[in-house]
């Protein structure tokens, strides 16, 4: 019994134990769970949308490939798609049937073209797929062969004329994946010659430009890897004739318009398709009279036609159809020229190595190259299905579906803080610098007036802090200014950023800075820039202008800097003066990127404002997120900088930017008649929204800062230069010194009675001057006063002789009616 009882205790206090041992064990696997849980950045969030188009196609589609546009850089900021678009996939209509698909490149672009092969598509049906993405990456299952290998029976040459980057031009081959056909002639360094073929990215119109005789180039297909006998085929095409380079000085004797233009043309001589003076289409053996054409009607000029040239040399038969229509008649003599055993050469389009004088000046884009001669119903079914507006349908996205939704916890700046830093970014923060001058001798008149006024991007003057002799940039606070952080001068455009340099492809999520007063400013943004070579253009490129401004940040016709991304700034947590910020929208950036730029906008107060970068943070592409290396500062005050961004003078480093906000008045000199009296009268005009006093400081700035010399006096002058009249500066100090303008209101008096000056007679209002005004750093002043002479911001006095500047004539009518011009 006592056996019993003894066993039975053991077993209960085993159990017990283990009971115990249970509960330490699970607690400790809790405590474990919360130091191994998974990191709340490592999303699995699942999305689908879908994809509306119409072909308005009246028969059956099988297997027909489209190219689709579609936005990957806005999904990649908003944290739903990897970085390399690997996650990407396509379904049919009903959500299942998987569509191949092949990603021609660019992820992380607005654009993204995304080529994929439809199944079926019935008759006028409005079709439906589905795109699927996520932010995990997983293996891509795109494949160029797939999309392209179930192409039409006896198609063995497709090509889009395209690119292959941002500056690189190719030619896109979409036989079977296989790689035929290639650009020949012009190429420099690797890129296509930009006298030669050129890039045209007219909105539905990427294309090869034709145009240049002098490098002979020319898109060339080697006739063996075009696999079938050449007896019989057919080549089918866009064409865009293009006047303006026709008659453009590109050719001997300099006016292009009345030659023979190749569309193509074998290296053999056996076959040749082009164009007359009259813009006919001709095709014919290369030896025969050129009087033997087979076409009727010209094509239009400047603008793009479906072509389509069969041939069958058993038959003795050639024919051309334009947009669908068959344009053709019989060649004299034909069997005289052709044999049924011709063997074609290389191919060639928009130019060829046979006779430079016969370039096409145009666009060329979708050759297709058949083993057999296409009949008329199967002509009219490629003008209806191969254009750019069926292959590149208007595609609608309907309402994103969200598959599967894993709840992250937001990041706050206590893991920011502890995050590693990453050698794969490093930044170089140059601050900007308070001594730069920005008052540069522009060519431009107006140009220089506009930012001499104030009416320029910014109007900064120097602020010398009495206390420490600190520098810093004396800003009016209530201007919507849009005022740099980071960056130097340069030509015309300045303060583009600092450096920034990537090893792969991240995206920007949180910044920190070191403030005193975030309060002062507002509109805090971040911004990316990228490097833009222009060195493609050519003088008969309309659109040069239309892709460099207003996009490019820097003149000159070779490069610029071009934005890639900008956001707000949300500010989360502030601890001992370092302020973390949340990227509004994170920014996708590469390897391309160059530039780091931070703007800000004054918040209408008053007072001493500095600021540094702490730290920046970024996320990779395996959802990690990594502190940026910022490197010891490069930038540096320097005593004086000229037009092309060149400082020198001794220099110190700077290791914050700096500003003064303070308050601004300004102030129009107007002359005009007095409208109670006969007099012509010199107004002061409060332009500003807050009262102007006269002081010796606002005399001194009228006299320095309304002109690019200093004013001494005020006087009317005959056309010979005699002084019928003058007003010094003492004068009228003594006039308006302690008086005060509201805004809105003027202050006047009299220069000269007008019954003085003869309506016969021509006058000049002249100031007199006595050299260029000297600028100097400004030290504790409470305001910025500027002054602008007339009511136009953009004007600028440029007849200036010796100590005089003639700036207005001065025409007195019979009826004492006074008209004033600007010189």
């Amino acid at each position: 019994m006592n056996i019993k009882k003894a066993v039975i205790i053991i077993v209960i206090s085993i159990l017990v134990l283990l009971f115990i041992i249970g509960i330490v064990i699970l607690n400790v696997l809790s405590d474990l769970s919360l130091v191994t849980e998974e990191d709340p950045f490592k999303e699995l969030n699942h999305y689908r949308k879908e994809i509306t188009f119409d072909l308005e196609n009246d028969t059956n589609l099988s297997n027909f490939q489209v190219g689709l546009r579609i936005d990957t850089l806005s999904l990649i900021r908003d944290e739903k798609l990897d970085f390399e678009c690997s996650s990407i996939r396509f379904t049919d209509s009903d959500r299942e049937t998987k569509i191949p698909y092949w990603i021609k490149g660019g992820c992380g672009e607005e654009d993204t073209e995304i080529w994929v092969n439809i199944p079926h598509i019935s008759a006028n049906e409005k079709k439906t797929i589905y795109i699927s993405y996520s932010y995990k990456g997983m293996e891509s299952e795109s494949n160029a062969r797939e999309v392209f290998e179930k192409s039409e029976d006896y198609l063995v040459g497709w090509y889009y004329l395209d690119r292959r980057g941002k500056n690189d031009e190719e030619i896109l081959n979409f036989t079977n994946g296989q790689e035929k056909g290639n650009i020949v002639g012009g190429i420099y360094s690797g890129h296509i010659h930009p006298e030669g073929i050129t890039l045209n990215e007219e909105k539905d119109y990427r294309n090869i430009l034709f145009h240049n005789w002098r490098h002979k180039s020319y898109f060339e297909v080697p006739s063996e890897k075009l696999d079938f006998n050449k007896k019989k085929g057919s080549i089918e095409f866009l064409v865009f004739p293009s006047e303006e380079l026709n008659l453009a000085d590109e050719c001997w004797g300099g006016n292009c318009s009345n030659r023979y233009q190749r569309l193509f043309i074998d290296s053999n001589w056996e076959m040749e398709l082009g164009i007359d003076p009259q813009l006919n289409l001709y095709f014919y053996p290369s030896q025969a009279p050129e009087k033997n054409y087979i076409s009727t009607d010209p094509l239009d000029v400047d603008q793009w036609s479906h072509v389509v040239v069969t041939w069958n040399f058993e038959e003795k038969e050639a024919n051309i159809y334009v947009d669908g229509n068959k344009r053709s008649k019989n060649i004299d003599n034909l069997s005289s020229y052709w044999s049924e055993v011709a063997q074609t050469g290389d191919w060639q389009f928009g130019g060829t190595s046979l006779d430079i004088d016969s370039f096409f000046s145009g666009h060329i884009d979708g050759i297709r190259i058949y083993s057999k001669d296409l009949k008329e119903d199967e002509v009219k079914d490629a003008f209806r299905y191969n254009r750019r507006e069926t292959r590149y349908p208007d595609i609608v996205f309907g309402k994103e579906e969200v598959l599967r939704k894993v709840d992250v916890k937001d990041i706050d700046a206590y893991k920011l803080k502890n995050l590693s830093k990453t050698a794969k970014i490093s930044l170089v923060d140059y601050y900007v610098n308070p001594y730069d001058d920005y008052y540069y001798d522009f060519d431009s008149e107006a140009m220089r007036r506009s930012f001499r006024s104030g009416y320029g991007y910014y109007n900064w003057r120097w602020y010398t802090d009495p206390e420490s002799e600190e520098i810093m940039f004396k800003i009016e606070n209530d201007k919507d200014l849009d005022l740099p952080i980071f960056g130097g001068p340069g030509h015309i455009s300045s303060y583009t950023g600092a450096t920034i340099e990537f090893e792969e492809s991240f995206l920007a999520t949180h910044v920190a800075f070191k403030m005193n007063d975030p309060e002062l400013i507002r509109d805090l943004k971040i911004q990316f820039l990228e490097h833009r070579s222009y060195e493609h253009w050519t003088k008969n490129n309309e659109s040069y202008f239309s892709r460099l401004f207003p996009s490019a940040h820097a003149c000159g016709p070779y490069g610029g800097y071009m934005h890639i991304g900008e956001s707000k700034l949300s500010l989360i947590e502030e601890e001992d003066g370092i302020y973390w910020y949340e990227i509004n929208n994170p920014i996708f950036v590469t390897k391309e990127t160059q530039v780091i730029q931070f703007r800000y906008k004054p918040n209408s107060k008053y007072g001493k404002f500095s600021l540094s970068l702490h730290d920046i943070v970024f996320m990779d592409k395996n959802q990690q997120h990594l502190r940026a290396s910022i490197l010891e500062s490069m930038g540096y005050e320097f005593d004086s900088c000229n037009i092309d961004g060149i400082c020198g003078g001794s220099g110190k480093p700077t290791d914050k930017y700096r500003a003064y906000f303070v308050e601004s008045t300004l102030g129009f000199i107007k002359f005009e008649k007095d409208s109670q009296k006969e007099n012509l009268n010199v107004s002061f005009e409060n332009k500003g929204e807050k009262p102007i006093k006269f002081t010796e400081n606002t005399i001194r700035e009228i006299k320095e800062e309304a002109t690019r010399w200093t004013i001494n006096n005020i006087s009317i002058r005959t056309n010979n230069g005699e002084e019928v009249s003058m007003i010094s500066m003492e004068e009228i100090e003594g006039e308006v010194l302690g008086k005060m303008i509201s805004p809105g209101e003027s202050l006047s008096f009299s220069i000269i009675s007008l019954e003085e000056l003869n309506p016969e007679n021509l006058y000049y209002i002249s100031l007199g001057t006595e050299g260029e005004t000297e600028k100097s750093v400004q030290t504790n002043e409470s305001t910025i006063s500027r002054w602008i002479l007339g009511d136009n911001p953009y004007y600028y006095p440029r007849n200036h002789k010796e100590d005089s500047l003639l700036v207005y004539r001065l025409v007195v009518g019979n009826d004492r009616e006074v008209s004033i011009e600007e010189i």
